[in-house]
């Protein structure tokens, strides 16, 4: 039977920076021996320098987990090249996570982790230097979505075997050695950047604007397709509310058909479509999705006069 070392040592070998986390005793009292009732038995660093001495060092590993009933944290963020979505459970976090799913397709299979708590952690791919994962509680509140926390640079997660409060030990329900870690899909990345938790300090985004794409065809055919895209997204970040259904799905319209063609691709039209439709709150995922799904489906390829 694997020990809290083993697992430990494990992570390590993996990349994943590791330190001590305070363990919980028998009826729920944490080893740090607080009383206060606000206090989150099993949760919190032992080390208050923990986020700089998390390491993947084996001997520093040994020395902390050799003994004692110490729960194991990961340090999150680009030094361990991870971030989590954190579902809470007692908060409707699976409700948020399938309304969201619904909304932007469901995601990939990743390591997994199912908390003491009844919660899931799920583990994604840190995008790399320069770019920031927000280490924040309830990331789409505002927008009805409770129980969605972020797990990125700055923050930490508690990691199987540690025991919950509750007496329930964290357990992986995909382990690394299941599946690969898996890249966050562009659409929830959109959503990440929309309510500025996916961040680059060094060189700030421009999620309305397609970064990675150059457009295809000759002579002003490729002209053609990044001003229709200019054009329609501008309207549709600027269509009142009385009105902003039909103008997202005239402008869905109008750029599917240039996809369709071969000029524009199809995930960051409709990632920069549903980004413009639902800033500052407008519209709906779901609704704005609906929209420009059904556009999706209505349309046939459209070319440039003289093509």
């Amino acid at each position: 039977m694997m020990t809290s070392l083993d697992y430990a040592l494990h992570y390590a070998g993996l990349g994943l920076c590791v330190h001590q986390v305070h363990g919980v005793l028998p009826r729920g009292a944490c080893t740090c021996g607080s009383t206060d009732l606000q206090h989150k038995p099993g949760k919190h660093p032992v080390l208050l320098s923990w986020n700089t001495r998390s390491t993947i060092d084996r001997k520093q590993i040994s020395t902390w987990f050799e003994s004692g009933s110490w729960n194991i944290g990961i340090a999150t963020g680009h030094q361990s090249g991870i971030f989590c979505l954190d579902i809470d459970a007692g908060h409707d976090g699976y409700r948020s996570l399938q309304l969201v799913s619904e909304a932007l397709g469901a995601l990939p299979e990743t390591w997994t982790v199912t908390t003491g708590g009844g919660g899931k952690h799920l583990y994604f791919r840190h995008p790399g230097a320069g770019w920031k994962i927000v280490t924040k509680a309830n990331i789409l509140k505002d927008r009805s979505l409770p129980g969605i926390d972020l797990r990125g640079d700055g923050g930490q997660i508690v990691a199987p075997p540690s025991l919950h409060h509750s007496g329930k030990a964290y357990e992986w329900l995909l382990g690394p050695w299941d599946v690969p870690l898996a890249d966050l899909p562009l659409r929830w990345v959109t959503l990440l950047q929309r309510v500025n938790v996916w961040q680059s300090p060094e060189t700030p985004p421009e999620p309305l604007r397609l970064m990675s794409w150059r457009p295809a065809g000759k002579g002003n055919s490729g002209k053609w397709a990044a001003t229709a895209f200019e054009q329609e997204i501008d309207r549709v970040k600027q269509a009142p509310g009385g009105v902003g259904n039909q103008v997202l799905f005239e402008a869905s319209c109008k750029l599917f058909e240039i996809v369709k063609a071969g000029y524009l691709p199809k995930d960051e039209v409709q990632s920069a479509l549903l980004q413009a439709a639902t800033m500052n709150g407008r519209r709906t995922i779901h609704e704005s999705t609906q929209s420009i799904e059904s556009a999706w489906q209505r349309v046939a390829p459209r070319h440039p006069e003289g093509h």
